[in-house]
């Protein structure tokens, strides 16, 4: 999902992306998402959820055993990362 001021994108795998109006439909009450009026605003927040994506990081370089063996050094040290 992605958001602008004015338009809510959310992309879903295998079905349409849903588009909402945020600025008419604050409540998100309309599915804009097969509007053919508004390919141009669904091409744009797709880019902008695609851009957002591709350049997240993977964690490819380390295993799920590495990274616990080291959170657990910092509990060990009383440092609690990400934790609420």
């Amino acid at each position: 999902m992605v958001r602008t001021t004015r338009w809510k994108y959310v992309h879903y795998q295998g079905m349409r992306p849903q588009l909402f109006d945020l600025e008419n439909d604050p409540f998100e009450f309309v599915d804009r998402g097969d509007d053919t009026g508004l390919e141009n605003e669904r091409r744009q927040m797709r880019e902008r959820l695609m851009d957002w994506f591709t350049s997240l990081k993977n964690r490819t370089t380390v295993d799920s055993a590495y990274v616990e063996r080291r959170t657990e050094d910092h509990r060990r040290n009383n440092v609690h990362i990400g934790v609420w």
